[in-house]
């Protein structure tokens, strides 16, 4: 979301009564159109029968708009025949207007300009707000452009694009394009899933426990010559990355909102439509391929999907229904349940699923939907899409995996999974802790041992962990000088000592403690380039842009520049030890099963030496008894050369425990990874610890920042 979520979940939870007011989320883009821009834009019916909606003027109607209607709408082409049917009950008469395609000089968003490209006018058939067009015969063919002219009671007209167009070639004030969502033949068989590494363990929740996602942005992951100067990242060059996200181990990839946004560069929280893909990434089909291509590598999709507000630049809904989109949420506008946008979500992500092949969601600010029963429809809409209605719940009635992931900051309620029906839920704790530990914050490392320690209302496993994501670089609560810094260039700029070494802590601490270890792009090699907060306003004239204003952000450069665009895209200048402990890291995960099975009652925390910035967590598998791995973490400046408790059994009771010996598989400070203080000796630091240690009280070497993991060797080895 364009706004720290952290800092306002902070504050919803000191004071949760409070009502949200518009527009209060941190660092939310809030656009306001001048009455010149409108005049240019619109044309104006008389003023006694206009109101001001989304910053445009819209015709006031004295009736009652009528409810949306069960069915679908939208355009749809198959077999030579284009069906437009439109919701806009404000309208007197809606005409379907046929376009010419754009002459390249001509501004893409001038009304006079659209009306002078106008090729056909076909008058629809409307019935209580309802307006439907059947062309056949191909005379619509895929890639015809159109609009809709409105004309209201008092002889005012607008054109406007088609709410639910899939694809806004000329931005989202031009026309619309006839798509056929079926041309796009997939190459990876419909049952591809069964083979991949989580997938193929639905429905138990040991699906979500293997999944190991890799979160990216378009249109900062890659550079795309064909895309102009401005060589946006496209779905064709996320394509060209492909090998190496799945070389690297990962599983799944977990994609930023792809939706049609204002301009060519944007975070895409600022979408106004929800079927479209973004024309600057690329087509309907090239999203399709890209999806297609992620399948033929085993790695599932998910898509971020961003239903709790509207972006407010090209958000036309108040003109076909006033009370279709007059929700509010924190941070803008959003549908109105009741009146049709429950059904417009639900049909949504079923065209992600069906056309697009999508296998996941992640659903921004879940709080910001304001109503709950909603999130349960969407969960229950997922489930059908997974199951042969009608049948049981199990395996051979399972069509395919559709899952779902609440970016919530309601982390700890536990509805969120078994009422409300997400599989995962966003943990803002730990990252916020682990990013407090990582600056020296020794209280943090209390309270991150109270935080494991805790008995949760449902499994650790059921949350989603990460070390950075594009919120909290791009505004981090506290040190706003540091805003869009990654943390390994925060640490070095604060000269805080061992600071890539800090870093490499951030990084990787989430693949050994439960929960679901999601990466943020470049993260996995230490990726040194800033990312923050940035949008486009080139569409916009004179009176938008001084209606622009950030409220709550320290950005390093204007977001509205090609600069702060051109910071935040990766630079791919890898460094070759993060990468290769990242690897080794997911590595063991997926090989070792108690760094993922294991549940509440399958991990033990260590008091141990906190306050010498030392923490160990002991976990075990539910199935094999010698699968046991004991993880020791370094949060000091200080090396750590004394004894540590290593664990006997399965609750670390020394008395009363089978004694057990322990060796060491992974050492973040190892000499094969090129660590600062590796010995010179063939031994390399810490070498101590690769022998087979008995529990008990046992002598170890942690380098400064450091992290150390233990296996327990089984009986017969």
């Amino acid at each position: 979301m364009v706004k720290t979520v952290s800092t306002l979940a902070l504050q919803r939870r000191n004071n949760p009564a409070a009502p949200p007011a518009f527009g209060s989320g941190i660092g939310q883009v809030r656009a306001r159109a001048s009455e010149q821009d409108v005049s240019r834009r619109v044309a104006t019916p008389s003023p006694s029968l206009v109101r001001v909606y989304f910053g445009l003027q819209v015709p006031e109607v004295a009736v009652q708009s009528p409810i949306l209607p069960q069915g679908w709408y939208g355009t749809f082409y198959a077999n030579g025949e284009t069906s437009y049917r439109l919701w806009a009950p404000l309208a007197k008469k809606v005409d379907l207007l046929v376009m010419k395609p754009a002459n390249p000089e001509d501004s893409r968003h001038v009304t006079h300009t659209l009306e002078e490209r106008v090729e056909k006018t076909l008058p629809m058939t409307g019935e209580n707000g309802t307006f439907t067009y059947t062309a056949g015969n191909n005379s619509h063919p895929p890639g015809t452009l159109y609009m809709y002219r409105l004309t209201y009671p008092d002889g005012g007209t607008l054109l406007r694009p088609d709410p639910r167009s899939f694809y806004q070639p000329e931005d989202v004030y031009g026309p619309s394009e006839v798509v056929d969502l079926e041309a796009f033949k997939p190459e990876t068989p419909r049952d591809w899933w069964k083979k991949n590494e989580f997938l193929q363990h639905f429905p138990q929740d040991s699906m979500m426990r293997r999944m190991i996602p890799y979160r990216l942005h378009v249109g900062t992951f890659t550079k795309d010559p064909a895309n102009g100067p401005l060589q946006q990242g496209s779905f064709q060059s996320t394509i060209e990355k492909l090998d190496w996200i799945k070389g690297m181990g990962y599983n799944a990839v977990d994609i930023m909102p792809v939706m049609e946004f204002p301009g060519r560069r944007g975070w895409s929280y600022d979408q106004v439509q929800n079927f479209a893909v973004e024309n600057a990434y690329g087509r309907w089909e090239d999203f399709q391929r890209l999806v297609d291509e992620c399948h033929k590598r085993n790695l599932a999709v998910i898509l971020d999907v961003c239903y709790n507000h509207l972006g407010p630049v090209g958000n036309y809904h108040g003109n076909f229904d006033d009370q279709f989109a007059n929700g509010q949420s924190p941070v803008g506008s959003r549908y109105n349940w009741d009146r049709g946008g429950t059904d417009l979500v639900l049909q949504n992500l079923e065209i992600w699923v069906k056309k697009a092949g999508v296998d996941g969601f992640r659903f921004d600010m879940t709080p910001d939907y304001g109503n709950d029963e909603v999130l349960k429809k969407i969960n229950r809409k997922l489930k059908e899409m997974s199951y042969e209605e009608g049948r049981p719940l199990v395996a051979q009635f399972f069509k395919r995996p559709v899952f779902s992931i609440a970016e919530d900051y309601r982390g700890d309620d536990p509805r969120l999974v078994k009422e409300l029906g997400f599989n995962r839920v966003y943990d803002y704790d730990f990252h916020h802790l682990l990013e407090g530990m990582t600056l020296g914050d020794r209280e943090k490392l209390h309270h991150f041992y109270m935080f494991f320690d805790r008995r949760n209302p449902y499994s650790h496993n059921h949350y989603y962990r990460y070390g950075q994501s594009h919120d909290e670089i791009s505004n981090p609560i506290g040190e706003k000088q540091y805003s869009g810094q990654r943390p390994i260039t925060k640490f070095r700029n604060m000269n805080l000592p061992h600071a890539f070494d800090r870093g490499v802590v951030n990084a990787l601490l989430k693949y050994f403690v439960p929960g679901t270890p999601r990466n943020f792009q470049g993260e996995e090699y230490g990726e040194n380039a800033l990312f923050t907060f940035f949008t486009d306003k080139s569409l916009c004239n004179e009176g938008d842009k001084a209606g622009w204003r950030i409220d709550g952000r320290h950005d390093p450069f204007d977001p509205f520049s090609e600069d702060a665009f051109n910071v935040s895209r990766l630079t791919w200048n890898k460094n070759p030890r993060i990468t290769s402990l990242t690897q080794k890291a997911i590595e063991l995960r997926k090989a070792i099963p108690s760094l993922w099975q294991g549940d509440q009652d399958e991990f033990h925390i260590y008091n141990g030496d906190l306050n010498d910035g030392v923490f160990a967590m002991k976990r075990w598998g539910v199935e094999n008894p010698d699968d046991e791995t004991f993880i020791v973490v370094n949060f000091s400046d200080q090396a750590y050369t004394d004894k540590v408790m290593l664990p006997q059994g399965r609750v670390g009771n020394i008395a009363h425990a089978e004694k057990v010996e322990w060796e060491e598989v992974f050492n973040s400070d190892d000499r094969s990874f090129n660590g600062p203080h590796a010995r010179k000796d063939e031994k390399g630091y810490g070498r101590v610890n690769r022998g087979r240690l008995s529990s008990g009280k046992i002598g170890i070497n942690l380098a400064p920042w450091s992290i150390v993991v233990f296996r327990k060797v089984p009986k017969d080895g």
